[in-house]
């Protein structure tokens, strides 16, 4: 028994290559219980974005996107894509999945790699952006 905890413990902390071009890795933090989304569901979710020197450019602890719709950096939709209910993984993001060569000025600087830790929390019907219900405190822009 005790075997086959830390295998699974050893599996919990392997990278993965998401796309297999080494752009996008995820590392589950604790698995999720429900089902992965599909393409054009509504997707809640809570995360916290990074920098690699560590400051966090941006967080929101109950954020809504339609999942495939590009409302989103590519790393992030397929990251999210990935994940089942319940899941918290975190994410390395190379530049050209998230804000490419330019980044965001002021905010991300060029060819940024990202560092996302993403709780899926639900996944709700899809509606138009304007209409999902966000609380007064969520943000209204998206990682994207």
């Amino acid at each position: 028994m005790r075997a086959i905890l830390l295998a699974a413990a050893a599996r919990a902390m392997e990278r993965v290559d998401v796309r297999g071009d080494g752009g996008i890795w995820k590392r589950v933090v604790v698995a999720g219980s429900g089902r992965a989304p599909e393409p054009l569901e509504g997707i809640r979710c809570a995360y916290s974005g990074r920098l690699s020197d560590g400051s966090e450019f941006d967080a929101n602890p109950n954020w809504g996107f339609t999942l495939g719709v590009g409302e989103v950096i590519k790393g992030f939709d397929d990251g999210v894509a990935t994940m089942r209910v319940g899941e918290r993984s975190e994410f390395e993001v190379r530049f050209d999945y998230a804000y490419g060569e330019a980044g965001l000025p002021g905010r991300i600087p060029p060819r940024a790699t990202l560092f996302f830790d993403i709780t899926l929390l639900e996944i709700v019907a899809a509606e138009p952006r304007d209409r999902l219900a966000l609380p007064e405190s969520s943000s209204t822009t998206p990682p994207a």
